[in-house]
């Protein structure tokens, strides 16, 4: 009876959790919307004058070339060139040492940009659309397009661009292009580029591949005639930037490597060629991006020709990424891409309000039709319509499509939150039994910060608030518990000291960023490392092991990177996954061992001064009077969230630690390296929920929080901080509950459901010779 009761209970609580996360999926479908995809392609023969003309013929498609001896295009992508890496700063030049120290590695080191600006080159602050990463901004600079903010889950999977785009028209006028560089660009157009030398583009370690492989081609093309536009990516900048940061040794050795290829093409450059340099992305100060601060969105656009093609009277000084693709097209005799929105840059167009008529039209053309096929922008499309002038067409275009991809399904985010409220009432209803009396006071507390998402300065202070959260319940129970105060108090410190270890986030006034700059925390960590492995309670010869090689690799990874061949610690690692691997399997020792193998484990994929607060939560938990005790739950689910913070995250995309995902490996791998990331990312979930008696309460808990989110994102989605604060912050709330869902929840049920069908098979197989007296099935024990 006891045993269906028990299955019963728990059949209730999956039932519960399955409407959670059907609630959880329903409402990312309404939050997280992306706009479609036309299939149409511009062509010549949609505008007059020239409907019969061709790019070949050297006349334009649409409106004339405006520089007729300008046939072809040589466009150089330098991956994360952020703006700063390529103004001149006479100031720099004149005190070097009156500037911040930073700067020395990566200002005024691509002086060609500075000494051929005048009459024949330009430069210009150019503007990326969020999300910066490099598939997404690929294919603005391409399109002309908006990416939405869900198109950077594929920036991992290159699929097949099908929408019109430059290569597309190239190719469709009989035109070649070729190319040389990240490979990312084969999977985004198989069929577009005539001649391709692609290089592997995920391994952030190779510094020099990529480039070296751009340059043994690029002049050897450059000087044929078989091409119309030639395109070299570069990859150097961004991999110094994620295997290091931008202010690194090695930064500025690259920029010179760059300086040297871009004299060499000025140069060589054939006359009846434009030179166009930009970068995709820029980069923040830890050598990140994907997000939207100034540092990772602003980025150079650089414009040389022997010929000067470049207007006296009219400057910009910033433009929109986007705006490469129409100036591209009308300087080649291209059509326009359909789904263009970018404007003209006007330097390059003697004949400015014929260029933006043609853009213009292009652009309404554009809009009346994705009008015909999908709904989003018909309301905005009359008003459009009655502005006559081009350039304010354009932009108001522009901010209405920006606007409108924003835009939600209403009736889908509230039925999404009714699930999961639903799933949320059945999941409390089955733990009454369970929480009771004072740990229903303590789950009540947990559960009330729930309110912080109303707010972007409490999310922005989420660090801190669950910090404080922690140490007040502890401080409660150390009152409470005179035997384990001790214990409570070195708890205490010990999260106080990790609690130093921050991550910064753009809009936390007067935070400084200890994670990535403090060699002190470094050195704590490996004592840590060390003290936890070697002399703490359940540590074994396998754990000693496992601890003086962690030392050894994270001494060759932070103290002497760029010094020691690869070899080693690819292979240090791979010798650590193993032994853990071998360790487990062996060990006897009891819970303790087996749960200071998993620390050494993630302790693999996180740097030592981030394994501070996983060792903090460690103590924190086993210094608690007794695994059952009332605020078990609770402490867990604050330690969840603070180990998050500490180790070196925060509720932004750009936190994310990829480059883990080459730990132990040469290159990416599409299966190890997500599996890296996650560990680094979410991996301190697995001890903290396998430490406490009613993982089904961490789960109530991380449902409150999800609808908390859920509410206020949706509450807020016109909100200014919409992509920047709530839509990260309920991305997390989803990742923590699928984790800690998975972790307590679905896997044990599975796995008991196996075992449960493989001793009913057992029990059928003997029933014929059960002795009498004895019952004849397992449910009846």
């Amino acid at each position: 009876m006891l045993h269906r009761i028990l299955r019963a209970s728990a059949t209730i609580r999956v039932a519960a959790l399955v409407a959670v996360l059907a609630g959880l999926a329903c409402f990312r479908l309404g939050f997280l919307l992306t706009r479609t995809t036309l299939p149409d392609k511009s062509a010549c023969a949609d505008f007059a004058p020239f409907p019969n003309a061709s790019f070949v013929d050297g006349t334009g498609c649409w409106a004339p070339r405006p520089h007729a001896p300008i046939r072809r295009a040589v466009v150089v992508i330098i991956d994360a060139l952020r703006y700063d890496f390529a103004a001149w700063d006479p100031q720099f030049e004149a005190r070097p040492d009156a500037v911040t120290p930073d700067w020395h590695f990566y200002r005024n080191k691509l002086p060609v940009l500075h000494n051929a600006t005048n009459g024949h080159a330009r430069l210009f602050r150019c503007r990326a659309d969020p999300p910066t990463t490099t598939l997404q901004r690929l294919k603005a600079m391409t399109t002309g397009s908006l990416p939405t903010f869900i198109d950077m889950s594929s920036n991992f999977g290159s699929d097949e661009i099908a929408e019109d785009s430059i290569p597309y028209q190239v190719h469709a006028a009989g035109a070649n292009l070729t190319f040389m560089g990240d490979d990312t660009w084969m999977g985004l157009f198989p069929r577009y580029l005539a001649h391709a030398w692609p290089f592997p583009s995920f391994d952030v370690w190779d510094l020099d591949t990529v480039d070296n492989g751009v340059v043994t081609h690029i002049y050897d093309e450059l000087a044929k005639d078989n091409w119309h536009v030639l395109v070299g990516h570069f990859l150097g900048v961004d991999h110094v930037g994620h295997r290091y940061k931008p202010a690194h040794p090695t930064m500025p050795v690259k920029l010179r490597q760059l300086n040297g290829v871009l004299v060499k093409l000025t140069e060589e450059l054939p006359d009846d060629t434009v030179l166009i340099v930009l970068g995709d992305h820029g980069m923040d100060a830890k050598g990140d991006h994907g997000g939207d601060s100034v540092e990772e969105t602003d980025t150079a656009l650089w414009m040389f020709s022997k010929t000067n093609i470049f207007s006296s009277s009219t400057v910009a000084d910033t433009v929109n990424q986007i705006d490469v693709v129409p100036t591209l097209s009308l300087l080649l005799g291209l059509p326009i891409p359909m789904e263009n929105l970018g404007s003209i840059i006007p330097d390059v167009f003697p004949d400015l309000h014929a260029a933006r008529t043609v853009n213009a039209r292009q652009i309404r053309r554009y809009i009346d039709r994705y009008s015909e096929i999908a709904p989003d922008l018909r309301e905005h499309v009359p008003r459009l319509r009655k502005i006559a002038d081009p350039l304010e067409f354009m932009k108001a275009t522009l901010e209405a499509c920006r606007s409108v991809w924003a835009q939600f399904h209403t009736p889908g985010m509230v039925a999404g939150i009714a699930l999961m409220l639903l799933g949320l009432i059945v999941l409390i209803a089955s733990l009454r039994s369970e929480i009771r009396g004072e740990a229903a006071k303590w789950t009540a507390v947990a559960a009330a910060p729930a309110i912080i998402y109303a707010a972007n300065s409490f999310i922005l202070y989420e660090d801190a608030l669950f910090f404080y959260l922690l140490q007040s319940a502890l401080v409660v129970a150390a009152v409470r518990a005179p035997a384990h105060r001790a214990a409570l108090m070195v708890a205490m410190i010990a999260n106080m000291a990790a609690f130093q270890i921050t991550v910064c986030r753009e809009e936390q006034i007067g935070c400084r960023n200890t994670f990535h700059t403090t060699a002190v925390g470094t050195w704590v960590g490996f004592a840590a490392l060390i003290a936890k492995t070697w002399w703490s309670t359940g540590a074994t010869w396998r754990t000693r092991i496992l601890g003086a090689l962690l030392v050894a690799y994270w001494l060759v990874e932070e103290e002497f990177a760029g010094t020691i061949d690869r070899v080693w610690p690819v292979w240090i690692a791979r010798m650590h996954v193993a032994l853990v691997s071998v360790f487990s399997i062996m060990h006897r020792r009891g819970q303790r061992e087996g749960t200071l193998l998993l620390y050494c484990l993630l302790a693999q994929f996180h740097r030592p001064v981030g394994m501070l607060a996983l060792w903090a939560a460690d103590m924190t938990l086993t210094a608690l009077p007794a695994p059952a005790h009332p605020m078990s739950h609770v402490a867990a689910h604050c330690l969840i969230r603070f180990a998050y913070f500490a180790s070196g995250h925060q509720a932004t995309l750009s936190s994310i630690h990829w480059s883990v995902g080459h730990t132990g490996m040469y290159t990416t791998n599409f299966v190890l390296s997500p599996i890296a990331v996650a560990l680094n990312t979410v991996g301190h979930v697995i001890p903290l929920v396998a430490a406490v008696p009613s993982p089904w309460a961490l789960v109530a808990l991380e449902t409150v929080h999800l609808i908390g989110s859920s509410a206020m994102a949706m509450h807020l989605r016109r909100h200014l901080m919409v992509w920047k604060v709530f839509a990260p912050r309920w991305m997390l709330s989803g990742l923590l509950l699928v984790t800690v869902a998975g972790v307590a929840v679905v896997l044990p049920s599975l796995l008991m459901a196996v075992s449960d069908v493989v001793l009913d098979r057992v029990l059928e197989v003997l029933a014929p010779h059960t002795p009498p007296g004895r019952p004849e099935s397992f449910h009846e024990c």
